[in-house]
């Protein structure tokens, strides 16, 4: 596998729009290019601090809800931001028991939050309506309960996989919203892991990084062919070097968004917030640290409108949760 990895570094600029712009190397690099990349802070998330949130988009509508304040009891509140006003708007609960660990995405004007943890594994699986701002529990989830599992959509099918139900998993389910059925699809390629991240370009699906059973985190990118019903598997994360200290590899809890034909992996470490930037067409990676100690490190909650991605909550450097919300597009243009 071909694997070639730039870098740059990214600092806070207070802009309204993204821009980039060009900024000296840190004075320990000698690494060749690096640019400044502005992270434009948002309205701070409207409830409370919390991690192990889900997030996705409906429109110019950005949707986070569930997770934790403080690592023991789950959530069930639900918010909608408007890109357009900035501004945070409580929605309806979330129709099923307040949790963490879920997932979350969305087809057409639908949002769909399943699996998680509540005290107890679940398997329940709820569909919400942007035009009613209602909540109706669809068919479980088909493989069995469990949290920390990756889950995205392709068209009109949903995905939901891996994870941890006591054991860590592998399995790979598909939902078709038309006729509210699960099938089993071919079992991910790579080990069995929770706390994996994953996101969608086009038809293809990926699911990367997580927790396999030993504890290790893993650096791996796997795609699937929605055609195909395969997984082959792409270019690994790499650590970036001495340079700004012992980041990228290996990750856990991190947030994964797409924004056209690249592909982003956020966090997913307890020492710096790291975005990395995935280009599809080239299979190869860009690696840019955003030095910033109230930004979250792990266990974010995002998603993408347009030409923007947008990450908030989570927990921060020392494992305290976080309100910030932020709007970042391609870092490496």
């Amino acid at each position: 596998m071909k694997k070639t990895f730039n870098s740059c570094f990214i600092g806070l600029i207070i802009l309204s729009s993204c821009k980039k712009e060009t900024a000296p190397p840190p004075a320990s690099t000698g690494s060749p290019t690096y640019v400044s990349y502005p992270v434009v802070p948002k309205a701070n998330f409207g409830g409370i601090g919390r991690a192990k949130a889900v997030g996705f988009s409906i429109g110019i509508k950005g949707y986070i809800g569930t997770g934790t304040s403080n690592d023991t009891n789950g959530l069930n509140d639900f918010w909608e931001w408007d890109q357009a006003a900035n501004t945070w708007t409580q929605m309806a609960n979330f129709g099923g028991t307040p949790r963490m660990g879920a997932v979350g995405f969305s087809i057409g004007t639908k949002g769909y939050i399943g699996t998680g943890y509540d005290g107890a594994n679940k398997k329940d699986f709820w569909e919400w309506d942007q035009a009613t701002n209602t909540w109706m529990q669809k068919a479980n989830f088909g493989g069995t309960a469990r949290a920390y599992a990756v889950g995205f959509s392709i068209g009109t099918k949903a995905y939901i996989g891996t994870g941890d139900d006591g054991v860590y998993k592998n399995d790979f389910w598909e939902w078709d919203q038309a006729t509210n059925v699960w099938i089993q699809k071919t079992n991910f390629s790579g080990t069995a892991r929770r706390a994996a991240t994953g996101f969608t370009i086009a038809s293809k699906g990926y699911i990367m990084t997580g927790q396999d059973y030993s504890g290790n985190g893993s650096s791996e990118l796997w795609e699937w062919d929605q055609n195909s019903d395969s997984w082959v598997q792409k270019a690994s994360l790499m650590s970036i070097g001495s340079w700004i200290g012992p980041v990228g590899g290996s990750k856990i809890g991190a947030l994964g968004l797409s924004i056209g034909t690249k592909g982003y992996i956020i966090g997913g470490n307890s020492i710096w917030p790291l975005f990395e930037q995935w280009d599809q067409a080239t299979d190869t990676w860009s690696i840019c640290a955003y030095n910033d100690p109230g930004l979250a490190t792990a266990r974010m909650a995002g998603f993408t409108i347009g030409s923007k991605g947008y990450l908030g909550t989570g927990f921060t450097t020392g494992l305290n949760v976080t309100d910030q919300f932020l709007e970042f597009c391609e870092v490496i243009q």
